[in-house]
């Protein structure tokens, strides 16, 4: 999505945000806290078929320790 400032946002729900921070397995309070700190950005969901949805610009942070997709266990452990 393009706003009219002609900034890019990406329509993510709170668990993929998550994830893609760094947080493999979000708990409640990571929720609550993640949606406090937006919030106080003046950033609010929308609703999309029942979901909360933020409107974000982000860049997901790269996970340098999980294996690639397809890499076999005995690869990794040469």
């Amino acid at each position: 999505m393009w706003t009219s400032k002609g900034e890019h946002k990406v329509a993510v729900q709170m668990t993929k945000l998550l994830r893609d921070l760094g947080i493999k397995s979000p708990r409640m309070p990571d929720f609550k806290e993640a949606a406090r700190v937006l919030h106080e950005r003046g950033i609010e969901p929308r609703r999309s078929n029942g979901k909360k949805i933020y409107d974000l610009d982000y860049t997901a942070v790269e996970d340098d320790s999980a294996p690639a997709v397809g890499v076999s266990w005995n690869e990794l452990n040469k």
